[in-house]
């Protein structure tokens, strides 16, 4: 009788030892498997976070812009890939864009900057999200310091930029939402660039390939660039190129033509006044299919010792060194 005692506490000993390990093993399961709930549960929550961190301020695309306008309170820059000149006036501008405002005349736009400024839409994301109908001057909105205008031939987004909201990030604001939020402070940098910054400085670049002639004046100086295209003639190959009824080798012209397509300006100017110009640079371009000629002439008046304001269309936007010019000159009669 006592053995079969044993026994049976025995068994019985085993048999809570096993339920013991099974409750422990079921125990482990459903730990793992609320575990597993709550990540499941949390991950749509940082992913939903993530996604509103990286939500992209505008709904433009680089593509998409027509029409670019940028204003800083100080001065507005308007930028549009339109331009009142004859396509082979412009056939040097790389970019197709040009600048209208703030200067009198329309200038090209340099490529770099262009492109930065549109592909750098994409890199205008919220950072973070304050809140929606708050106060616009508690956040340098009343009175923005920088105003983004995109247009497209849709429509048009346009971006106010604030206060500085500290970790490089500045406040911002979409004028046709009431969402206040904060991005980035250097993908902003394309944008605050100033106009004399994104023009082409340039005082005239004409390609050689719709160049007919360019006539140059100073003082008693008088010089005369011919170009001979090989339009019509069969035996000529390749242009000829004269200075002054001289003939120059293709390669010392070319080299020569960079310095004169180069001129360029060195400073703005507001306040110049016309009178006679000290000197003149008259361009002939031909168009071929229409078997036209145009003449674009710059004027040189004397604005100071050091410099000639460049009258472009009686107006004038910028300033050139005089010796710089002198110097163009010089390389010229060398040649």
């Amino acid at each position: 009788m006592r053995r079969i005692n044993i026994k049976t506490i025995s068994l019985f000993i085993i048999i809570i030892l096993v339920i013991s390990s099974l409750l422990v093993i079921a125990t482990k399961r459903q730990d793992q498997s609320m575990e597993q709930i709550s990540q499941e549960t949390e991950e749509p929550t940082e992913q939903t976070q993530e996604k509103q961190q990286v939500q992209p301020v505008l709904s433009i695309k680089a593509d998409q812009v027509r029409h670019l306008t940028l204003e800083n309170g100080e001065k507005t820059i308007e930028l549009v890939p339109d331009s009142p000149y004859s396509e082979e006036e412009v056939r040097t501008n790389l970019s197709g864009w040009y600048i209208h405002q703030p200067y009198q005349n329309v200038y090209s736009v340099k490529y770099n900057p262009l492109v930065d400024m549109l592909y750098g839409i994409a890199e205008l994301k919220w950072n973070k999200i304050i809140g929606e109908k708050e106060n616009l001057d508690k956040y340098g909105l009343e009175q923005p310091d920088m105003k983004l205008t995109f247009q497209t031939e849709e429509g048009e987004e346009t971006l106010l930029i604030g206060d500085q909201a500290g970790e490089g990030k500045r406040y911002a604001k979409l004028t046709d939402g009431e969402q206040i939020g904060t991005i980035a402070e250097d993908v902003l940098e394309p944008y605050q660039l100033q106009a004399f910054e994104l023009v082409e400085k340039f005082v005239k670049i004409i390609a050689i390939d719709v160049l007919e002639q360019l006539q140059i004046n100073y003082g008693d100086q008088e010089i005369l660039i011919e170009i001979d295209h090989p339009i019509e003639q069969e035996d000529q190959e390749s242009p000829l190129f004269f200075i002054d009824d001289q003939a120059v080798e293709e390669d010392t012209f070319r080299n020569l033509y960079k310095d004169i397509a180069g001129l360029s300006v060195d400073d703005t100017v507001e306040d110049a006044t016309y009178h006679s110009p000290e000197a003149t640079m008259v361009y002939t371009i031909f168009n071929q299919e229409q078997k036209e000629k145009q003449e674009i002439k710059v004027e040189l008046v004397s604005y100071d010792k050091q410099n000639f304001a460049v009258f472009l269309n009686g107006k004038a936007d910028f300033l050139l060194k005089k010796d710089v010019f002198e110097q163009m000159l010089k390389k010229i009669l060398q040649a």
